[in-house]
């Protein structure tokens, strides 16, 4: 029987955590005390272990994600058993509601360039994009609105944006080589890599802000004569 994996709570206070890495994959075996996935609170770092031995039939949330504690993460059970029942219905345009499903690896791969002949599939609703892929984008200037979304319950990931920067690496590399004849145009390669903030560097920069705009501020100014020391 298929069970779900849900986001520990890791104290009182703590109402989501960050995942950091997986470290199984859909469709790899699972033996007891294997660890799925590393996640950070505000303060800690931890490894979830699983419970349960069998397969990895869903994952419900990327890297970079912030996933409320107590909400399914993922799914172990037998390869055939349905798991639709562990993902909550993703909302489309419309207010409509379509169940998610964990594609496999050659769908996956499949769905950007089908989808991308009738244009976004997110324009005019709510886009949900992971962190790591919202950070690429806004990077490179890509409009998300064209990202073809394969992640669960319709959300937009990383291999998503790289996708949609690959359509737009080959729409400029055409441009130039029509205007440059036989001259090759080679697409930058970047200087630099996003790397996602820690949990807790997140906190520390809300108290900051919360204690500059929410506090009093009083500055005192002293003069003295230091020459002698």
């Amino acid at each position: 029987m298929a069970t779900a994996v849900i986001m520990p709570r890791q104290g009182q206070s703590v109402e989501s955590c960050i995942i950091t890495k997986w470290n199984k994959q859909v469709g790899d075996s699972v033996a007891e005390g294997d660890v799925l996935f590393s996640y950070e609170t505000d303060k800690a770092s931890f490894e979830e272990e699983a419970k349960v031995a069998g397969t990895l039939l869903a994952i419900l949330a990327e890297e970079g994600d912030d996933v409320p504690c107590l909400e399914n993460v993922c799914v172990i059970g037998e390869p055939g058993e349905d798991v639709s029942e562990f993902s909550a219905a993703a909302t489309v345009d419309g207010g409509e509601t379509a169940p998610a499903a964990q594609e496999a690896p050659a769908q996956a791969e499949a769905a950007p360039v089908a989808a991308a002949a009738t244009g976004s599939v997110q324009a005019g609703g709510r886009i949900k994009i992971s962190p790591r892929a919202k950070g690429i984008a806004e990077n490179q200037n890509l409009d998300i609105k064209k990202a073809v979304p394969t992640g669960p319950n319709g959300r937009i990931i990383e291999r998503d944006i790289l996708e949609l920067s690959k359509l737009g690496a080959e729409a400029m590399a055409s441009a130039a080589t029509a205007v440059c004849a036989s001259a090759g145009a080679a697409v930058p390669e970047a200087e630099y890599e996003d790397v996602a903030l820690p949990n807790i560097r997140k906190v520390i920069a809300r108290s900051m802000h919360a204690s500059l705009s929410e506090m009093a501020q009083l500055t005192h100014s002293f003069s003295f004569d230091a020459t002698q020391v």
